[in-house]
């Protein structure tokens, strides 16, 4: 008898419908990606001396310099979540539920971060700054970013707007062909450079993490099978080529040692993730997981150019590994007061209320029922 598991499947979108709204494994993954990306912020730093670069965690930072492939990680995390978020919406539900997801917290976080900077530095953030960071896409018309962490918000919100096409024009159930033609694309830019338009709508250096997510998380809601694999495979492929590339923007003199340990955790997240999706690996859910999920994206907003100002101030007067523990406490305990007092409760209401003002005609346009 053939593996039923290893064969095509004929079925498409509506047994979306049937799974979980919560896969608490995937809570587990964002955790784990804020932590490594966290201590990636605070630990590999260093001051430079004579031109040379004195490592302030030598003993930690050997570790912790891969940390930034955490942002690798969160993007798989998106691809995987984006297909369930999506089904059994109208392009213009999709649209709300991202603004109601992203907006409030980071308006929240752009405020504190801002006030930071005014208070403990010399540097000055113009209200025209101040505002134009608060429509997330200010980076698109050159204004920069009060925090330079807001450039995976970019990407992110790239990705969300190709779901939002293909939402609009009925293809999203489509993916057996625009998945393989994305990768397609992607690959060839990866070593051509065309088409150059390509990073106007969707980055290349990226597109293949949120491919790879899509992918294991069509195995999760349909099963295995050797087109899927295949795709991962490809997408896998592209992803430590370009973490091989890229290596230079994140590790200061990155080496072959330093090139292989990337690449090698590439991998390894992407067997986790298949772990994931073929329920190998898998969590009991609780509440405190729950909430330390939901505190990881205020935590990302918060951490970098807050964290970082706190401890250079504190380092000045303390010793540099209780100043570490100090900054990461308050960003912690911060981040959890923004998911008490402002998720938890402002969020929802944005598409509680657009809902109520937008024409149901308007609000329901394209909508397919996948389930």
């Amino acid at each position: 008898m053939k593996n039923q598991n290893l064969t095509p499947d004929k079925h498409s979108l509506p047994h979306y419908a049937k799974i979980s709204s919560r896969i608490y494994e995937i809570d587990v993954l964002r955790i784990f990606g804020a932590l490594i990306v966290i201590m990636y912020h605070y630990t590999f730093r260093g001051l430079i001396l004579n031109g040379e670069r004195i490592p302030l965690f030598p003993a930690i930072e050997v570790v912790t310099k891969y940390g930034y492939l955490g942002i690798g990680l969160f993007f798989m995390i998106s691809g995987f979540v984006i297909l369930f978020s999506a089904l059994n919406k109208s392009p213009l539900e999709f649209v709300i539920s991202r603004i109601d997801r992203l907006y409030p917290v980071y308006w929240v976080a752009v405020s504190i971060t801002a006030t930071t900077i005014i208070v403990f530095t010399d540097n000055i953030i113009s209200p025209f700054l101040y505002l134009a960071n608060l429509t997330m896409i200010h980076a698109y018309v050159g204004i920069p970013s009060i925090d330079p962490i807001y450039w995976t918000l970019h990407v992110e919100l790239k990705f969300y707007f190709l779901i939002f096409i293909l939402m609009l024009f009925g293809q999203i159930q489509k993916y057996r062909v625009w998945l393989p033609l994305w990768l397609l694309i992607t690959l060839i830019y990866t070593f051509t450079k065309q088409p150059f338009f390509m990073g106007w709508f969707i980055s290349p250096a990226y597109s293949s993490f949120f491919i790879s997510g899509i992918m294991f998380y069509l195995i999760y809601a349909k099963g295995v099978n050797y087109h899927r694999l295949s795709l991962i495979g490809v997408s896998l492929f592209v992803s430590v080529y370009n973490t091989i590339n890229n290596i230079g923007g994140f590790i200061v003199n990155a080496d072959t040692k330093d090139k292989v340990v990337a690449s090698l955790l590439i991998i390894l997240l992407h067997g986790l993730f298949l772990a994931v999706a073929t329920r190998k690996f898998t969590i009991k859910g609780s509440a405190i997981l729950v909430v330390a999920s939901g505190m990881t994206y205020p935590i990302y907003l918060l951490h970098t150019r807050l964290g970082k100002t706190l401890f250079d101030l504190l380092f000045q007067e303390m010793s540099k590994y209780v100043a570490l523990t100090i900054v990461i406490s308050f960003v912690i305990l911060l981040s959890f007061l923004v998911y008490t007092y402002i998720d938890k409760r402002v969020s929802g209401h944005i598409k509680i209320n657009l809902s109520k003002i937008l024409p149901k005609q308007l609000l329901l346009w394209g909508k397919c029922d996948y389930g």
